[in-house]
């Protein structure tokens, strides 16, 4: 284990006391179970050369995640980078695919049909053992200031209609 990976799991640690579901879960399902489903949805395990493919079933965790938050393909490229939760749900991968892997995995995977086959096999395993996930959406909220006004001059301030209304009636008459 190399020094980057050794920080993560001691925050991981850290993280774990005040409770992380995923990690319970990702224990839960048999995810070599998995494995023969999907052992012959690459067909380019030649010496030719390009870029190695991800593991199939560490692109199925990626799948599950997003499924299971309701992650649009670029947001979970983005939360697996940021989310120590998921890394540790992941096992600590050294690369992380982008979003346009993670679509052309999903794409894969309804091609053949074994997107189904997978989704019904986990879903199965929690009905096994008396499980019900309810999924989740996480939010990205983004601030923009609004236009200070013709050439950044400030408002004058707003006038106190009760100081004024107690001036008028105490004048007198």
């Amino acid at each position: 284990m190399d020094i980057v990976n050794y920080d993560l799991h001691e925050k991981y640690d850290q993280l774990k006391k005040f409770g992380d579901k995923l990690s319970d879960i990702k224990d839960m399902i048999d995810w070599d179970r998995i494995k023969p489903m999907l052992d012959d949805l690459y067909k380019n395990h030649t010496g030719v050369g390009g870029r190695p493919n991800f593991d199939p079933v560490f692109m199925a965790k990626i799948l599950f995640l997003q499924s299971l938050y309701s992650l649009v393909d670029e947001t979970m490229e983005k939360e697996v980078y940021d989310r120590i939760s998921f890394i540790n749900f992941l096992d600590y991968p050294e690369s992380i695919p982008d979003s346009r892997t993670i679509w052309l995995f999903r794409e894969r995977l309804s091609s053949t049909g074994k997107d189904k086959m997978i989704w019904e096999g986990i879903w199965k395993e929690f009905e096994e053992k008396g499980i019900r996930v309810k999924s989740g959406t996480i939010q990205d909220a983004s601030y923009v200031e609004s236009d200070p006004g013709k050439h950044g001059k400030k408002k004058p301030p707003p006038i106190d209609l009760n100081r004024n209304l107690l001036k008028f009636f105490r004048k007198d008459k």
